[in-house]
């Protein structure tokens, strides 16, 4: 369990949404989901279509590019960041 804690620990990410005002509204949590800059979170953590913004393990932080999709009764949501701003090592967790 320890093996899989740490290989999977650096896809999880901090999701930060912003008010009309611009400031932060709301923090939530997240995962990367493949090498194309696919983050998987809560629907309630983004709210309705305010600025998105991501943080990654190693401090790096990418804006939300867009919604890729979204399911409210599942509270799934998928969101796509430019994959250039993903660290390396996004992309060495094993998905087998």
């Amino acid at each position: 369990m320890e093996q899989v804690a740490a290989l999977t620990r650096k896809s999880l990410v901090v999701i930060s949404h912003y008010g009309r005002d611009g400031n932060v509204d709301g923090v939530g949590a997240g995962f990367v989901i493949d090498s194309g800059g696919l983050i998987a979170t809560s629907f309630h953590v983004i709210g309705d279509a305010r600025p998105v913004k991501v943080q990654f393990a190693d401090g790096r932080s990418a804006d939300v590019l867009e919604v890729y999709a979204w399911d409210r009764k599942a509270d799934l949501a998928i969101l796509r960041v430019d994959a250039k701003t993903c660290p390396h090592w996004c992309w060495e967790i094993p998905t087998a």
